[in-house]
């Protein structure tokens, strides 16, 4: 056990005899952390298994020459029933690695390697470039449609605080082209305000709410072939692809979800 400022960590030590402490070595040297020559880092990421059960994913930063494997349980707590609670379940780790012989097993799959950060200067770029554009199609829907466009822009403003909470929140890994599927949401729901607005404006013989919902229903066949493609790209175990389809499915899931909560309400009037 550790003793820190947050609380006190318990761990479980791992030691390797001596074909084990070789074979950790070799893991820790083989899919060590690496720099390429452009500072740009890249993590080869390990999962830890004992008995196909998997304890953590972890990577290394320098070579283990030690054969010392050292994992938390838990994180760090002041709750002494907590505490006891982690201790347990390291004794039944160590139970089970004490009761029987077990050999180091392990593989990795290449393209599940993750670039550590996206270049600065070139996301600073994106998010100017993006922002510019946002502002200007705002400007445009609120002077064409003026009430309802000012109604509008601040629903579509809203949209995007909304999508990056969650995207936060869900833990979504945004990759260069995981920037991609943000803007590809942020278009689509931009041509369905539009698509609104026009609607609204230009169609007399319907109630406002009756506009609405026929344009929810066209809009969920829009949807729906963008959000089987978000779902595919989701599960393809490469990481620029799969950051994309992360960014589309839950954008898509949060602009149809707001729009009929919020836009809809704002703009029935």
């Amino acid at each position: 056990m550790q003793i820190g400022n947050n609380g006190t960590t318990v761990y479980l030590s791992i030691n390797f005899n001596k074909d084990g402490k070789e074979k950790f070595k070799n893991i820790t040297e083989k899919y060590i952390k690496t720099t390429d020559e452009e500072g740009n880092e890249t993590t080869k990421e390990v999962e830890i298994k004992i008995d196909d059960e998997k304890l953590l994913t972890t990577h290394f930063e320098a070579t283990n020459t030690e054969g010392i494997l050292q994992l938390s349980v838990g994180s760090a707590s002041t709750d002494s029933t907590t505490i006891n609670s982690y201790i347990e379940q390291a004794s039944n780790v160590a139970s089970v690695i004490m009761d029987k012989k077990i050999d180091i097993q392990y593989d990795l799959n290449n393209n599940l390697y993750i670039p550590s950060s996206v270049n600065e200067q070139a996301l600073q770029n994106i998010i100017i470039g993006v922002c510019v554009i946002i502002a200007i199609a705002l400007i445009y829907i609120c002077i064409k449609y003026k009430v309802i466009g000012i109604l509008a822009s601040f629903a579509y403003i809203g949209a995007i605080a909304v999508l990056l909470l969650v995207l936060r929140y869900t833990n979504v890994y945004i990759a260069q082209e995981g920037l991609i599927g943000v803007v590809v949401i942020l278009i689509t729901n931009y041509a369905f305000l539009n698509h609104i607005l026009n609607k609204l404006v230009t169609n007399t013989e319907l109630t406002n709410v009756e506009i609405m919902n026929k344009a929810f229903i066209h809009y969920i066949w829009v949807l729906l072939p963008l959000l089987l493609i978000s779902i595919i790209f989701t599960f393809v175990r490469w990481i620029p692809i799969s950051s994309m389809g992360m960014v589309m499915f839950w954008g898509i899931v949060v602009i149809f979800i707001y729009n009929y909560l919020v836009t809809r309400t704002l703009l029935k009037n």
